[in-house]
């Protein structure tokens, strides 16, 4: 049933021992669904190239149906460091499931982009501190990072995008690259979502008005816990309403529980600036 899937054996022993039972379970699912339902066809493939080279392959997914003079909705999904490469599917492999849905498409209808970073690069610009679990941002963004940004321009131009309901959300190192463009772009998003990632806390008082769903595990190995209540401290010290979802028990793969239910795709869409 698993043919031709990446996961291997290691990899559920490694699930078996850090995850509770149910999310094994989850994870087990999840994978199936990867191969059977992951609507592949749906998710237009396109790429960007930016001025100075940067090429930027991305998946799209449209709205099932468009109504003339109607505008919908955006998100922008930044994976983590194990979906990059250049084949364009790899950032799929999370999340995108939650999207793509026939009954969340008809609910929701929206346009949503996975770009895919290659097999070298990062979302974020700065410098992390493993010890303090926080990261110091460069001035300058990224190129893939601000080539991301150059896509929602291209995708404004291009389609009936509702500007009051842009999104952003990512995963691990996606959710590096979400805090980092949460703080030089904030004007942009009408919330955002950042998975099991590290911001600069001394960065919050530039988004403190953007509605955020801040998740993580917290017995993370890969990126410490303490990296998100730092930064929930941080964002309530300004009088931001930001809610923070810590699973127990859960390891690096948090956006499993937080898209297990419908609750944060209700949430998300229920932002506007």
């Amino acid at each position: 049933i698993l043919q031709g899937a990446e996961f291997r054996i290691s990899e559920l022993l490694f699930f078996q021992r850090n995850y509770p039972m149910k999310y094994l379970l989850t994870v087990l699912a999840l994978c199936t669904m990867s191969l059977s339902a992951q609507n592949m066809e749906l998710w237009e493939a396109r790429e960007y190239k930016s001025n100075n080279g940067t090429r930027l392959p991305y998946r799209m997914l449209s709205p099932a149906t468009m109504v003339e003079g109607q505008s919908y909705p955006l998100v922008i999904f930044l994976h983590g460091s194990g979906e990059r490469g250049s084949d364009n599917e790899a950032q799929l492999k999370h999340v995108a499931k939650s999207f793509d849905q026939e009954s969340i498409r008809a609910q929701y209808p929206a346009f949503v982009i996975f770009p895919q970073l290659g097999r070298n690069d990062t979302w974020s610009n700065g410098e992390y501190d493993q010890e303090t679990a926080t990261i110091h941002l460069e001035n300058q963004a990224g190129d893939y990072l601000a080539a991301v940004m150059d896509v929602i321009d291209e995708m404004e131009a291009e389609f009936p995008i509702d500007t009051d309901r842009i999104y952003l959300g990512g995963l691990s190192m996606g959710g590096f690259g979400t805090w980092d463009a949460l703080s030089r772009w904030p004007w942009r998003f009408a919330a955002a979502f950042p998975i099991c990632g590290i911001g600069d806390p001394t960065t919050v008082s530039r988004f403190q008005h953007v509605p955020i769903w801040m998740v993580h595990g917290d017995a993370d190995v890969v990126v410490p816990v303490e990296g998100s209540r730092l930064m929930v401290e941080a964002l309530r010290a300004t009088g931001a309403a930001v809610i923070y979802s810590e699973f127990p028990e859960v390891n690096h793969n948090s956006w499993d529980p937080a898209f297990d239910t419908q609750h944060m795709i209700d949430w998300i869409f229920a932002q506007r600036k």
